[in-house]
């Protein structure tokens, strides 16, 4: 679903051009605006048949998760290029994901991106680290690894996929149980989703700690763990 962005490197993702107009007020994109649908030229457009909400006038958009994932996105953008260029800091920092991206585009994007809402790109996946050794003895921070061993890759899903297989078993008896009319499914659906995601979040505080060491994540969360 979404271009991998290289841990360590300047590329970001590539959103392209669109050739068509903005969204309307609505959220609605249309190829004739809502705008041009008023007075004279709206009776026109009519006459021929056609319609603002019309089959042939909406454009089909981004789904909610790439709507939100380009949110996210320009916001962690923004940020780390407000961190760097403070001359205060002193440091250039870069992203880290610790759920690696290859884990959000395979087997476990529906899971991560549909049905739990999470993204790569927020704070809890994210690790601001120094991107050269100098800016590493500065923070005393582990420096950007910039890639990851394959043995973490791996645990990485198969944690994930735990988690999903433990979610579909306990949604599976959720719906076992509405059938037979024993409870009601949305309250249980909701406090479901929420504690996956917690479960995820957690797990992936466990696995940087692996990775980098329980003293990097600690030193990391104490001096970022507020600001992004």
């Amino acid at each position: 679903m979404f271009e991998k962005r290289q841990q360590g490197s300047s590329r970001t993702r590539q959103t392209g051009f669109s050739i068509y107009p903005a969204c309307d007020a609505d959220g609605v994109r249309r190829i004739i605006p809502n705008s041009m649908w008023d007075g004279r030229l709206g009776e026109q457009l009519r006459a021929l048949g056609l319609s603002p909400d019309g089959v042939n006038n909406i454009i089909a958009d981004e789904t909610r998760s790439e709507r939100n994932f380009n949110k996210k996105f320009a916001e962690q953008a923004a940020f780390f290029e407000y961190y760097n260029t403070d001359p205060l800091a002193g440091v250039k920092v870069i992203p880290f994901a610790i759920l690696p991206w290859e884990l959000w585009q395979r087997d476990h994007a529906a899971f991560l991106l549909e049905i739990c809402d999470l993204y790569p790109v927020e704070a809890w996946n994210t690790m601001m680290l120094p991107k050269d050794m100098a800016g590493a003895g500065t923070l005393n921070l582990v420096a950007h690894p910039r890639g990851y061993p394959k043995e973490y890759v791996n645990g990485c899903n198969n944690v994930i996929g735990e988690i999903r297989d433990d979610f579909i078993a306990s949604f599976r008896t959720i719906e076992r149980d509405v059938k037979a009319g024993n409870c009601h499914s949305d309250q249980r659906h909701t406090i479901l989703i929420e504690r996956t995601k917690h479960t995820v979040i957690e797990a992936a505080s466990t696995l940087a700690a692996m990775l980098l060491s329980e003293e990097n994540y600690q030193r990391h969360q104490t001096l970022f763990g507020h600001m992004f």
